[in-house]
């Protein structure tokens, strides 16, 4: 019976939520940034040690410190509020195009149409890369459900795959940044004869932020992954169920792969855009390498 995907996924009304779903990750990514500023901020408080002279301005920078930590925290909830917003706008676009079912059990509202044109409006890219957005592997002669399984796998390649490079950038950061404050507080030690608690107040309590953001964040993407490789394996299950016995995805089983999805992205801390760009194209060819070879296997079942 075949599939309308590629024929459908650049129609006006779903180029619309792509682009609200856009500009909301975007708002996201930006409050992330200014998020790692603040964070940046409060990695300075340390290094003003080195140049204070044995002026006491130990509580100066604990309360530099604990400022820091609390406003990076009320950042990191408008980030992760503007992050559901997109994840929601690109649920909303996967169940339209794969014709499933919206599950009520997910407990978010359907986005109102002039809420969708209202933020799609502030979309300043090329509406060119959002066209295209699901894999021309993918052929229309594939069975609907095949097509929609493929399309989850991919999104199930593309989160696990972007998050274990986050990860290991996160982990970079962390050890590199501890071993700098270390190196300066023996150095000032040295120098200034500061003592354990000038120590801990003039450098630990400013580096809470960024401890809070990085272990937050890589616990969240270790998480993240781990579900992303549980769901990736169910997906080739049912593919070569497919292949062995011809027997297709059930709605039911497609809606709770489809379901998983949306928790990683509702759950997920934000993408740094610069990651995704980075890496795009070499996810993309290797997510249509496979695509082909499961597309492959179902048009040419003999080989």
């Amino acid at each position: 019976m075949g599939n309308t995907i590629l024929s459908r996924q650049n129609e006006p009304e779903f180029i619309k939520l792509l682009k609200a779903k856009s500009v909301a990750y975007d708002e996201a990514d930006f409050w992330q940034t200014v998020e790692l500023c603040i964070i940046g901020f409060s990695m300075l408080g340390p290094l003003v040690n080195i140049f204070h002279f044995k002026i006491n301005i130990d509580v100066i920078l604990m309360i530099y410190g604990i400022a820091c930590f609390i406003l990076a925290f009320i950042i990191d909830w408008v980030k992760k509020e503007r992050s559901k917003a997109g994840a929601i706008f690109q649920e909303l676009f996967d169940t339209q195009l794969f014709e499933i079912k919206w599950n009520p059990l997910l407990n978010i509202k359907i986005p109102q149409p002039e809420k969708i044109v209202e933020i799609s409006i502030s979309f300043k890219k090329d509406e060119e890369f959002m066209k295209n957005w699901y894999s021309s592997s993918i052929k229309p002669e594939i069975e609907r459900e095949l097509a929609v399984l493929l399309n989850q796998r991919s999104n199930l390649f593309w989160s696990k795959g972007l998050r274990d490079k986050i990860i290991k950038l996160y982990t970079i950061i962390l050890i590199g940044y501890l071993t700098v404050i270390l190196i300066i507080g023996i150095i000032t030690d040295w120098i200034y004869g500061l003592g354990l608690n000038s120590f801990l107040i003039g450098y630990v309590i400013p580096m809470f932020a960024l401890v809070k953001f990085v272990f937050n964040n890589r616990k969240t993407q270790t998480e993240i992954i781990t579900n992303c490789e549980n769901h990736l394996s169910k997906a080739n299950d049912l593919m070569q169920r497919y292949i062995d016995y011809k027997i297709l995805p059930k709605e039911d089983e497609l809606r709770s792969l489809q379901d998983e999805i949306f928790k990683i992205r509702n759950n997920s801390s934000v993408m740094p855009y610069w990651i995704y760009k980075y890496y795009r194209t070499k996810f993309e060819n290797t997510s249509d390498e496979a695509a082909k070879y499961y597309v492959d296997k179902i048009l040419n079942p003999e080989f």
